[in-house]
């Protein structure tokens, strides 16, 4: 008892139909990346991560006076920065294939780093404005520590900047002093 041939071939087609269905589904997702599926992602920020709350620390470290101030909002702002890394970084993926996939971008309209290495500048420049030397110089080479992903080379320029007008600004106030106490009038 043999099968008709119309019957085998409706059945060779149906099941090459269904490969082809399955290739292009497979060429899809290759295309789009593993990373446009994420269902663990949460799309609601903590309210400590949200662009809202990272402008006010910024503005808050823009506006002071007060080093000390200006370092506590560099740290709330660094803070939320590695979280945001942390979320971006949350992977499907075993942890030894982790690292081969780029980080996904983030979903706010601003750099953190950015913020961060414009708060530690202007925290710098007030620092050294009041005298506090040893606190411009940590935040200056802060900037300058090369931890960062996405910094533009004007804000290390900056602080390359601060720095060196720093060490000379401190030279020449040792010289004075050095030249008041051992005048001729002593």
């Amino acid at each position: 008892m043999s099968l008709p041939a119309s019957y085998t071939m409706t059945r060779i087609n149906k099941n090459s139909g269904m490969l082809r269905l399955l290739r292009l589904c497979l060429i899809l997702l290759t295309l789009t990346g593993c990373q446009s599926f994420s269902p663990l992602a949460d799309p609601r920020l903590p309210d400590e991560q949200t662009f809202q709350h990272l402008w006010s620390l910024y503005s808050h470290c823009r506006s002071s006076v007060d080093p000390e101030e200006m370092r506590e909002d560099l740290q709330h702002l660094g803070q939320a920065a590695r979280r945001l890394r942390e979320l971006n970084r949350a992977s499907l993926l075993p942890e030894p294939f982790a690292h081969a996939v780029l980080e996904k971008p983030s979903r706010i309209s601003v750099n953190p780093e950015a913020m961060m290495a414009a708060c530690a500048l202007r925290a710098g420049q007030e620092a050294q404005m009041a005298g506090q030397t040893e606190i411009a110089a940590e935040l200056y080479r802060f900037v300058l520590s090369g931890s960062w992903k996405s910094l533009s080379s004007y804000y290390v320029e900056q602080a390359r900047l601060g720095l060196a007008l720093l060490e000379r600004t401190t030279d020449l106030a040792r010289k004075n002093t050095d030249v008041t106490t051992e005048g001729p009038l002593n």
